[in-house]
């Protein structure tokens, strides 16, 4: 019986390594997080720089919430004659 482990063969064989599916994956998502982090949000000075100006007329384009346009409408009710009388209100 000298030859016993050489007659069971696959019993001691060493395991298949795991696939690299898994590797890929785990590599992928890491270089996604480094690049977020690295990235990071713009700053506040760069979003304000695309901000329409407050409304001054009836029609105006305005910016009701960020990334959201509206137009400029009269306020109900008001006696001033200034800007102030005017609103930012969604298109929708």
């Amino acid at each position: 019986m000298p030859n016993r482990l050489a007659r069971r063969g696959t019993a001691y064989a060493r395991p298949r390594p795991r696939s690299d599916k898994l590797a890929v994956m785990r590599l992928s998502l890491a270089l996604m997080l480094l690049f977020v982090s690295v990235t990071g949000c713009p700053d506040q000075h760069e979003q304000r720089a695309g901000r329409l100006p407050a409304c001054s007329k009836f029609g105006d384009r305005c910016e009701f919430a960020p990334g959201k346009l509206g137009s400029c409408v009269v306020r109900d009710g008001c006696t001033g004659s200034g800007t102030e009388c005017f609103t930012c209100q969604s298109q929708h």
